[in-house]
């Protein structure tokens, strides 16, 4: 998510997405199995097929008999979901979100290939990056979640998008401070260039930073700003996601009030 760039020519947008790769059933290769439920809004199935699309928002829960090989775009990514798992496919583009809402799952992501990576598990999120060095990549994530009209606002999306990365690879090691000053220039980036999911992004990343550094009392300010960015869009899994955060974090912050210091990070930019 983070870095600077030159300003480049608009590319044509790739919308990047998910779908089945293999389906295992009993150790057997199958091309489709029963009993797999696939909840997508209120749609919900209970039957996968091999290469079936996998769209962002999309909750797959696999039987105790059953794995499940899922890839992203290009190969790019792969989650192999063991039996009993439940994955949520969060989102997908320059970066991508997934959750795991039960069970057990393995993550492969092509070195480079990525800006970031984020798995949610339970109450915690889990976060490793491989910072992507194609900016035309970066483009056409751009150029496809964000209405963009002119080649300043895409290199300032761009931009953004680096920069965000580069606050995942400091917060991966430990670089707190750094990271926050990073999500925290991508952020006022998406705000100039109107990319409102991606608002909520940095937003709550900043809030994730602020949790690791135990400001509580920020970090739930920043999760409640996001919400409503998600909430802006319609994206009921963060949503949901961050609803939880709140809730756990105040539910924390009940238990061990001494717990939550004095904010000495907090966002500089207004929603």
């Amino acid at each position: 998510m983070a870095l600077a760039w030159a300003a480049a020519t608009p590319v044509a947008a790739q919308t990047r997405v998910h779908s089945v790769q293999a389906i295992f059933v009993d150790g057997r290769r199958v091309e489709s199995a029963a009993g797999i439920t696939v909840t997508r809004g209120g749609s919900i199935q209970h039957t996968l097929r091999r290469g079936e699309t996998i769209l962002d928002g999309t909750r797959v829960d696999v039987p105790a008999h059953v794995e499940v090989i899922i890839v992203s775009t290009g190969g790019k990514s792969s989650a192999t979901l063991q039996p009993g798992a439940s994955i949520t496919f969060v989102s997908t583009g320059l970066g991508e979100l997934v959750r795991i809402n039960a069970g057990h799952a393995i993550f492969n992501v092509v070195p480079g290939t990525l800006a970031f990576f984020h798995v949610r598990y339970g109450e915690k999120l889990t976060m490793s990056a491989a910072m992507t060095t194609s900016i035309s990549e970066a483009a056409a994530s751009c150029n496809a979640h964000a209405a963009i009209p002119s080649t300043h606002r895409l290199r300032d999306c761009t931009r953004a998008a680096i920069l965000a990365g580069l606050g995942l690879a400091q917060y991966t090691a430990g670089r707190y401070h750094r990271a926050f000053s990073s999500y925290e220039r991508a952020f006022a980036l998406y705000q100039l260039v109107g990319d409102t999911r991606d608002e909520g992004r940095s937003l709550e990343s900043i809030g994730a930073v602020q949790e690791r550094e135990a400001e509580y009392d920020a970090a739930i300010a920043s999760y409640r700003r996001a919400l409503a960015f998600y909430q802006q869009i319609g994206d009921a899994a963060s949503v949901t996601a961050l609803e939880q955060d709140i809730a756990r974090l105040s539910a924390l912050m009940q238990q061990t009030p001494s717990a939550s210091p004095s904010p000495t990070i907090s966002p500089t930019s207004s929603v």
